[in-house]
């Protein structure tokens, strides 16, 4: 378990370090997960549960090698996704998807479809929501290869 006002877990023991990486590496989604998980407890009565945090690029091809010919890239390898599990969330996935995708505006990482969150499934790994989100600001420090977030100086 996750410490927070709101049960929010993890899946396995192997996820947990993955998250106190996560909340060095995108702490915005971290707040964004554990504001989703107090919503869901205070309006539903029911917690919310990690099954992916941090995904390797292999990893993510063997996943989707029979979905896709293209090579999708993964959000997960940079520390900008999470998955939670759907199950006995069914009847609101739409209000939560509602309640993530409030963020869209300060998302500078959307998915495709250009959402901070979408509902599917991938063959075998079974329906679930996922989350990508990283803020419009650190995302730009990123591209401009500043890998760790920092704002360096030009020396200007």
């Amino acid at each position: 378990m996750i410490a927070g006002p709101a049960m929010l877990y993890v899946k396995d023991k192997d996820l947990q370090p993955q998250y106190v990486k996560l909340q060095h590496f995108n702490p915005a989604l971290c707040s964004i997960v554990q504001k989703l998980a107090d919503y869901v407890s205070s309006s539903f009565n029911k917690d919310v549960i990690v099954t992916c945090i941090y995904r390797s690029q292999s990893e993510n091809d063997s996943i989707y090698k029979n979905v896709t010919k293209k090579k999708k890239i993964t959000a997960h390898g940079v520390w900008a996704a999470i998955d939670i599990r759907s199950h006995g969330l069914e009847d609101n996935i739409p209000d939560m998807l509602k309640f993530l995708n409030a963020y869209n505006s300060t998302n500078a990482n959307k998915t495709k479809s250009g959402q901070t969150a979408i509902f599917h499934e991938i063959v075998g790994h079974g329906p679930h929501f996922h989350i990508q989100y990283q803020k419009k600001e650190v995302h730009a420090h990123f591209k401009n290869g500043h890998g760790d977030g920092s704002k360096k100086s030009s020396g200007k």
